[in-house]
């Protein structure tokens, strides 16, 4: 890729997946809302047909959520356990092993914070997408 000119940004594998999750939950946002405007503005069986694609993309939009739900309960349990295991080796530790141990530590928190955040997001537009829908059946 290199040798033709092209830029190779490498990202670890988790990071991927969150950021794919939000993506996933924004264009489900999306395609909620243009269906719910559609939805505002049709009569009779396009209506009905309407409703069915908006209950659809609910679904869809219910399954992000239970994904980025599941990952921020997965992330928090992984990081205190990262997080602890640290713990005990800077208890072992000394001088600038410690230290650096230390730092370690902080590098993991402020990395679970942007992740968790990736996730909260993703978890925050599913919410929003299912309170702010209004179709009524009828």
């Amino acid at each position: 890729m290199e040798a033709l000119g092209g830029t190779i940004h490498r990202r670890q594998r988790i990071e991927v997946i969150d950021a794919h999750m939000e993506r996933d939950a924004a264009a489900l946002q999306a395609e909620l809302d243009q269906l719910q405007a559609e939805y505002d503005q049709a009569t009779g069986e396009a209506k009905v047909k309407l409703l069915t694609k908006i209950e659809a993309a609910k679904s869809r939009l219910d399954a992000v959520r239970s994904r980025a739900k599941a990952r921020v309960e997965e992330l928090n349990r992984e990081t205190e356990a990262r997080i602890q295991a640290m713990r005990d080796q800077a208890a072992k530790a000394v001088g600038d092993a410690k230290q650096r141990v230390n730092q370690r530590i902080e590098e993991i928190k402020a990395d679970h914070g942007a992740r968790s955040e990736k996730l909260q997001q993703a978890w925050r537009l599913t919410k929003e997408a299912f309170s702010g829908s209004t179709t009524h059946h009828g």
